[in-house]
C-alpha cells in the first residue's frame, strides 16, 4: 500500500539528513547512517508472515548435501595464507586435499555467516538507529536498508543489496543493473569482470516482457519477495580435484490479501460511505461554522495519527491548508483505506505461485540481469550451505577453520550503506520503490 506521503511528490523537498556518501550505483546515492544490524531466522515451518512483512529480501539457511553416489567421512577445511588469493582454502575430504575456490573477500563474510544462528542476508524494510531519521528518510521517498552482521562493510554486502533489487523498479532500473561506484570507479573483487549495462538493460527488458507476455496481470501482482533457498537443493561433489557446488537462488513472491485490487475497492467503498456520513453530521452539528476544508484535513491528521502512531509534523498540517477539496478527500480516503489495510484480516499471506514458479524457471533469464551481482549471492548460497554441512558434520575442525578465518583482512574495503536515496530527490522522482 502506497504511503500518504507520496501525495507529496510533487512539491520539491530536501532531505535534511546527512548524506555523505563517497559511494553511488547510478543515480542513487548511497549513504551510512547508524543502523541495527539484522537478526531473523526462518523457522523450521518455513516462512512466517512476520518474517515476511519485517525482513523479506535476501535470506538462506540449508545445508548443502553430498550428491547421490559421492560420500564423505571426513571434511576438515583448511586455510593457508601464502598462497595466492582464491587458492587458499581446501578441504581434506577423507585425507585428500580438494580445492575450493573462493577469495578472501568472499570467505570471510560467507564463513562469519554460516556460524551464526541467523539466516536473514539483506533487507529492504530496514531501521535507523535514530527513528526519526528513518521516518524522514522514508517521508523523501528514500530506503533504509539492513545486513547481516557478517555482511556489513563488505562488497559481498553490496552485492546483497542489488540482487534484491534486480526484479524490482528503480530508477532508471539502475539498482538492477549497474554497479557500485567510488570516486567514480566501479567496486570490483577480485575474479570479478567488469558489468556490461547495456546486455543488462536489454536482459532486465526481455525478463519483463516475458513476465507480461506470459502471466495475466493479476498473476504477476506482488507485494514482496524473498531471494533464498527455500525448496531449492544444494548438492556439492570433488571433480578433478576442486569441490563443485550446484544449485541456484530462488524466488518466493507474495503479497496480503489485502492487496488484492477486488477486496481494496470494496473496502474503499465502505470508506467513502463513512467519511460522507461523518461528513453529514459534522455539517449538521456545526452549521453555519463547519469548513469542509478544515474538517478533512483534521480527519487527515488524526488518520496519519493512527497510521504512524505519532502527530503529523507541523510542516504536514501546514501543507494540508493549502489543498483543495477534492485533494483533501482523496488524501483522507487514501488514509483510512491504508488503516483499514493494516487489520489482520487483510494481512493474511498470499503465495504469489504461479509468478514464483514462472521465474524460477527462468533463472538465467534473471541472472543476465546482472550477473556480478546475481554470481555472488550463488556463491553466498552455495558455499553457506556447504559450511554448514561442515559444521554439522565435523563441529571442532569447523570451530579451528572460523577461527583462522576469522584474522582475514579483506580487501576491497567498503562501506555498506544503510540509506539509499536518488541523488535529486525532488518532486516525482521521490518514490521509485514499491511499497
Amino acid at each position: 500500500m502506497k504511503r500518504l506521503v507520496k501525495f507529496l511528490t510533487a512539491i520539491t523537498l530536501l532531505l535534511n539528513v546527512p548524506l555523505t556518501a563517497q559511494i553511488t550505483i547510478g543515480q542513487y546515492t548511497l549513504a551510512r547512517i547508524a543502523a541495527p544490524t539484522l537478526r531473523a531466522s526462518i523457522g523450521a515451518g518455513g516462512f512466517t508472515g512476520a518474517f515476511l512483512g519485517s525482513v523479506g529480501g535476501v535470506a538462506f539457511k540449508e545445508a548443502a548435501q553430498p550428491v547421490p553416489g559421492f560420500s564423505a567421512q571426513s571434511i576438515v577445511l583448511e586455510y593457508a595464507p601464502q598462497y595466492p588469493d582464491g587458492r587458499r582454502v581446501s578441504a581434506i575430504v577423507d585425507g585428500q586435499p580438494v580445492q575450493v575456490n573462493l577469495y578472501d573477500w568472499q570467505l570471510r563474510p560467507i564463513v562469519r555467516f554460516a556460524q551464526s544462528n541467523e539466516h536473514a542476508v539483506f533487507t529492504l524494510f530496514g531501521r535507523l538507529t535514530d527513528q526519526r531519521q528513518q521516518a524522514e528518510v522514508l517521508d523523501n521517498g528514500g530506503r533504509v536498508v539492513n545486513y547481516h552482521p557478517a555482511f556489513e562493510n563488505t562488497l559481498l554486502g553490496l552485492r546483497m543489496l542489488q540482487v534484491d533489487n534486480l526484479v524490482a523498479s528503480s530508477k532508471g532500473n539502475d539498482l538492477a543493473v549497474d554497479l557500485p561506484r567510488e570516486h567514480n570507479c566501479y567496486l570490483l573483487g577480485p575474479g570479478e569482470p567488469s558489468p556490461d549495462i547495456a546486455n543488462n538493460r536489454a536482459a532486465l527488458a526481455r525478463y519483463r516482457n516475458a513476465v507480461k507476455a506470459s502471466l495475466a496481470e493479476d498473476a504477476a501482482d506482488f507485494r514482496s519477495y524473498v531471494i533464498g533457498d527455500s525448496g531449492r537443493e544444494v548438492r556439492f561433489d570433488v571433480e578433478r580435484g576442486s569441490l563443485e557446488i550446484s544449485g541456484q537462488p530462488g524466488y518466493y513472491f507474495w503479497r496480503y490479501n489485502g492487496d488484492d485490487p477486488a477486496v481494496q475497492q470494496r473496502v474503499l467503498s465502505s470508506v467513502r460511505t463513512r467519511i460522507r456520513l461523518a461528513k453529514n453530521t459534522a455539517r449538521q452539528s456545526q452549521g453555519a461554522g463547519f469548513n469542509e476544508n478544515s474538517w478533512l484535513a483534521a480527519q487527515v491528521v488524526e488518520a496519519l495519527r493512527h497510521i504512524d502512531g505519532e502527530p503529523a509534523s507541523p510542516w504536514m498540517a501546514l501543507t494540508l491548508q493549502s489543498w483543495d477539496t477534492k485533494r483533501l478527500n482523496d488524501a483522507l480516503e487514501n488514509a483510512r483505506l491504508e488503516q483499514a489495510m493494516t487489520q489482520p484480516a487483510y494481512r493474511k499471506i498470499q503465495p504469489r505461485s504461479e509468478l514464483s514458479q514462472f521465474v524460477n524457471a527462468r533463472i538465467e533469464l534473471v541472472r543476465s540481469i546482472n550477473p556480478i551481482v546475481w554470481d555472488a549471492a550463488t556463491t553466498v548460497m552455495r558455499y553457506s550451505a556447504f559450511f554448514r554441512y561442515c559444521k554439522e558434520n565435523n563441529p571442532s575442525a569447523w570451530q579451528d577453520f572460523v577461527a583462522r578465518v576469522g584474522a582475514i583482512q579483506i580487501r576491497p574495503s567498503v562501506m555498506t550503506p544503510t540509506v539509499l536515496q536518488l541523488a535529486s530527490a525532488t518532486g516525482s522522482d521521490r518514490s521509485p520503490f514499491r511499497q
